[in-house]
This record gives C-alpha cells, sequence and structure tokens, in this order.
C-alpha cells in the first residue's frame, strides 16, 4: 500500500513539474530531462510511468480540459447546460487567443492522433451530458462529427492565431458559438439568449 502511494506520488510530482514546463515554456521547449530534473528524478523513473512526452502531455491535457469544465462550473450559476457548453467554448478560444504557449499546447494536442482521439471522446461525452435535450434523434456517429467539428474550430483557431492575432475576438467567439449550437438543434430563441449572456 505504501509503495502505492509512493508512485501515485510520483507520478503525480511528474505530471505537475511537466504541466508548469509545457505552459511556461511550451510543448517543443520542454525536454523530458528539464522534467526529471525539476522534479529530482532519475529519467528512469519518468519512463517508468511514461513512454514519452506524448504520453505525459496526453494525461496533462485531460486535466486541462477536467480544469476548464470545473472553472465554467464555478462561474456559471445557472442551471442552463447551453449557457456551460457555450461559456467552456469561450474560455478554450480565449486561452488560445490570448496566450501564445497555450496556444501551441492546443496545436500538439490536435496534431497528435492519440491526444486527438481523447479529446474527441471527452467532447463526445461532454456534448451528450449538457445538450442530449435538444439531440434526442443523434446517433453515436451524429456526436462524433460534431465533436470533430468542435475540434476542428479550436485546432483551426489556433493555427489562425499564430499567423493573425488582429481578429475580432469577441465577434468570432459569438459566431462560434452560434454554428456550434446550431449542430446540436439548439432553437434561434435559445441560441440568441445564451449569447447574450455569454
Amino acid at each position: 500500500m505504501k509503495r502505492k502511494k509512493h508512485e501515485a506520488h510520483v507520478r503525480d510530482k511528474i505530471l505537475k513539474t511537466a504541466r508548469r514546463l509545457l505552459i511556461e515554456q511550451g510543448y517543443e521547449n520542454t525536454t523530458i530531462r528539464q522534467i526529471t530534473k525539476e522534479c529530482g528524478v532519475q529519467i528512469g523513473t519518468v519512463y517508468h510511468f511514461f513512454k514519452n512526452k506524448e504520453d505525459i502531455f496526453k494525461d496533462i491535457a485531460q486535466v486541462l480540459i477536467d480544469r476548464v469544465i470545473s472553472k465554467v462550473g464555478e462561474t456559471v450559476r445557472e442551471n442552463d447546460n447551453c449557457l456551460v457548453f457555450a461559456n467552456e467554448i469561450r474560455l478554450h478560444l480565449n486561452i488560445i487567443f490570448n496566450n501564445p504557449k497555450s496556444r501551441e499546447l492546443y496545436l500538439v494536442a490536435y496534431n497528435s492522433p492519440l491526444i486527438a482521439e481523447i479529446i474527441l471522446k471527452r467532447t463526445v461525452a461532454r456534448n451528450k451530458e449538457l445538450l442530449q435535450q435538444f439531440t434526442q434523434s443523434f446517433t453515436e456517429e451524429d456526436y462524433n462529427v460534431r465533436a470533430t467539428f468542435i475540434s476542428g474550430c479550436l485546432h483551426g483557431m489556433a493555427i489562425q492565431m499564430q499567423k493573425d492575432n488582429s481578429i475580432n475576438q469577441d465577434s468570432i467567439t459569438k459566431k462560434i458559438i452560434r454554428l456550434m449550437l446550431q449542430g446540436f438543434n439548439v432553437p434561434p430563441s435559445e441560441i440568441n439568449k445564451t449569447l447574450e449572456k455569454v
């Protein structure tokens, strides 16, 4: 039991250190060697838990998605799933628009088949959880198509922001949220009400 607790502690320490370095330095500038040095562990210890840097980032990406969900949950007090959905998308876009290092993490995540697949599955589950009242006739394929669209929008905006960050963030955010909500059969009056609150 003690050994399992110790291993969990070391693994968590590696992930926290890697997350901090990835956010501070970006994905490309962070190495396994830096992570081990900052953690005070041997390189073999990192490879005991993770295959490579992408494998570490896979776990971190899941934590970051959970943090977006949690942060929106703290700020949206109403029992309004459309508003929760819209604010989660808004927060992802805000990160992409305003934080170049985090934007790079989105690009890496969506360019990695391993991580993109995890994000897609999490997005499908979250969409079902939040928007099922509008999607009762949806098949699994319908949800997958919408999740792919959401991932594509976020990935596309990260690429666009790398090239040109002079876009009108508020206008683009509202247009993207409107398109996404339309894709889930949300009535126009509900979409307008949601966009007023976002």
